[in-house]
């Protein structure tokens, strides 16, 4: 990960430490091993934005906008990476690919979701939005819809600014 990444992910914790406390809500630091757990239980790299962020905080909720951490006890977070990789993997009626980790809901069923396949040299990856009720295949893939973590993460800050203008 370059120090770029890494200085916009301290500024994006900065950002939510500073939020009040009413529309945020930051969790402890992941602990590594969880890390590394859920990358081998699940065959699957994690973007190096993201796990620097989890370093930081175990995701996190913000205006309505739900980061998920890593856990194997519920009690940890709202919601868990872990078994929402299980369920969206093995037990909804169109099953994500493998290489595809729901991150973020939308509350309709549907994910922003990393594309694990396409790490690039930075440690990022594509985010891709996973709509529940429609069929993907080789031709059809979900729409890339961020270049990165950080990005999709300052959209969300951007959104959040726009919606405080308008009245």
């Amino acid at each position: 990960m370059t120090t770029g990444i890494k200085d916009q992910i301290d500024s994006i914790y900065a950002m939510l430490k500073n939020l009040p406390s009413e529309e945020t809500e930051l969790y402890p630091p992941v602990p590594c091993e969880y890390i590394k757990l859920f990358e081998k239980r699940f065959s699957i790299e994690l973007p190096l934005d993201y796990k620097y962020l989890l370093s930081l905080s175990n995701g996190f909720y913000f205006d309505g906008y739900e980061i998920l951490g890593i856990s194997f006890n519920s009690k940890d977070t709202r919601y868990d990476l872990t078994a929402t990789y299980n369920f969206e993997h093995c037990e909804s009626e169109n099953a994500m690919y493998s290489y595809i980790v729901p991150f973020y809901h939308d509350g309709f069923g549907n994910f922003a979701c990393f594309d694990t396949r396409k790490i690039n040299k930075n440690g990022s990856c594509p985010i891709v939005f996973w709509e529940h009720d429609v069929e993907y295949n080789e031709t059809y893939e979900p729409d890339v819809i961020n270049n990165s973590f950080v990005e999709f993460v300052l959209d969300i800050f951007q959104i959040r600014a726009g919606s405080d203008c308008v009245e």
